[in-house]
């Protein structure tokens, strides 16, 4: 067993043992109850004591290193020490001066010069922070955002914000000047040209809320402007790694009347279900690639739609399970489990039923029903 030592009246640090504590665990070590030069009671593990591991109430942790050292004169980061500042909270200040072009002056905390957390008046920070955020803007110079195409980004001035020099794709090529965060948005996309023109057409013609009206509206959005629904399929269109967006006829994207006179001729009944159709999906908007068909048609002409042949007919499959009496279900289940196209809708389904009299499941052909 190890021999117990008194430790009562002895020094450690800023400590002064004043008793043993009745304070026990069970790996039965010592605690001794100690006095702090800064007046804190504390009680303190012997071992703790002994091997240096505790010197004071926690003072010490929190002592600033720079009230014992003169700081004048030196430089740390941008900061050039002046003089020596009132104290505050027990640690020491330090006037100091910044070498930026505002050459500001400041009480700093020596322990934050000392250990970097202070280097200038923030003007470091923020010429960081701003050539951060224009070398990322300057990646934005040659992409499109709407009609927009960036082809300069402009000095920031003090306090402002990062504003991009860019050309519109409209006729008249206008250029606009615009903050970048809003380019990034959408809430911009061209020199205005798109909401002058939205703005004449609705007000000329009095039928912005036509259903022809939006159909040309939304044949000129999901062609030219980025964001909008099924633009990746228009606009934004590419074919073995070429872009090849979808147009319209300036005729008809510049004049609402143009494509309104060519739709009434054409076949066009405003209240009925129609959708515009091309007839070669490899061309743009045109009079001679367009056509008016009924919306159920319409999706019969969707890239996911599947056509199969059977003697020499063609017919979408959904066509070909109303011909031959399959639930769609049944055919795309089919078509999933890795079926032959023509197997799928042709072949009748089979019914599963249990034979009592056998005492099991037995499978009888579902006898097709007569024309």
């Amino acid at each position: 067993m190890a021999k117990f030592i008194d430790l009562t009246g002895h020094k450690y640090g800023k400590l002064t043992v004043i008793k043993k504590s009745d304070k026990t665990k069970k790996s039965g070590r010592i605690y001794w109850d100690c006095i702090c030069e800064e007046g804190n009671k504390v009680t303190v593990a012997g071992n703790n004591l002994r091997n240096g591991h505790t010197q004071s109430c926690g003072c010490m942790a929190n002592r600033d290193p720079s009230i014992d050292r003169d700081l004048t004169g030196q430089t740390f980061g941008r900061w050039t020490v002046l003089s020596k500042a009132e104290s505050r909270k027990g640690q020491a200040y330090w006037n100091c001066k910044c070498s930026c072009p505002k050459q500001t002056e400041k009480a700093v905390c020596g322990m934050n010069l000392i250990n970097g957390k202070s280097t200038s008046c923030r003007c470091y920070v923020i010429e960081l922070r701003n050539a951060t955020r224009k070398a990322e803007a300057e990646k934005l110079i040659g992409k499109v955002f709407g009609l927009l195409t960036v082809i300069e980004i402009m000095p920031k001035p003090n306090g402002g914000r990062l504003k991009a020099r860019c050309i519109c794709d409209c006729p008249r090529k206008g250029e606009r000047i615009v903050v970048i965060t809003e380019l990034k948005s959408g809430n911009v996309k061209s020199c205005g040209c798109l909401q002058e023109e939205l703005n004449i057409y609705k007000q000329g013609h009095g039928e912005g809320d036509s259903q022809l009206y939006n159909a040309w509206h939304n044949m000129i959005r999901r062609c030219y402007v980025e964001g909008t629904t099924g633009y990746e399929y228009y606009g934004g269109r590419v074919i073995d790694g070429i872009p090849c967006p979808v147009t319209v006829i300036n005729e008809w994207r510049y004049v609402y009347e143009n494509f309104r006179d060519w739709a009434n001729a054409n076949g066009y009944i405003e209240g009925k279900r129609l959708s515009l159709e091309r007839k070669d999906n490899l061309i743009g908007y045109c009079p001679d690639n367009c056509i008016w068909i009924p919306l159920s048609k319409q999706s019969d002409n969707r890239r996911n739609v599947i056509h199969i042949e059977i003697d020499g007919v063609t017919k979408n499959m959904s066509e070909w399970c109303k011909i031959n009496e399959i639930a769609h279900q049944t055919a795309s289940r089919r078509i999933k489990a890795g079926w032959d196209y023509i197997d799928a809708v042709t072949k009748p389904p089979n019914q599963v039923y249990w034979n009592r009299w056998a005492g099991k499941m037995e499978i009888k052909n579902h006898p097709r029903k007569s024309d």
